[in-house]
């Protein structure tokens, strides 16, 4: 096997734009806003929001990367699940919360429709 490259690297894949960004933030952003607050000139507001708008940029981009967990049918989810995230939280929106945790990719209303289900199907009983 090939020895990675230090560049090769999924931690800096996903965290180096957000490390990069964070440091110039932290080493410029004091003096940006402290210029704005002295001397609130139009290049002094211009670079205020040119250092939010790259913070905000890299953000979203990073939170944008995230996998999102892959759906799932609601047919596919046992029963038992259902029942002990029933049984395990004392209300509807816990049982709901449960059920999403322990199955993710799972819809809300999916979700919402299994516990309602298994509530009206006890009741029945």
């Amino acid at each position: 096997m090939a020895k990675r490259k230090w560049y090769d690297n999924e931690f800096l894949n996903k965290w180096g734009w957000v490390l990069l960004v964070g440091c110039w933030a932290a080493l410029a952003g004091p003096d940006v806003v402290e210029s704005v607050i002295n001397d609130p000139s139009a290049w002094d507001i211009a670079k205020a929001l040119a250092w939010l708008l790259a913070i905000v940029a890299v953000a979203t981009s990073n939170v944008r990367r995230r996998p999102l967990p892959e759906r799932i049918d609601p047919a596919t989810v046992p029963s038992d699940d259902v029942a002990g995230a029933i049984a395990d939280t004392p209300s509807r929106v816990g049982a709901v919360k449960l059920l999403r945790e322990r199955n993710p990719g799972l819809g809300l209303k999916d979700a919402a429709d299994l516990v309602d289900a298994s509530d009206t199907e006890r009741e029945g009983r």
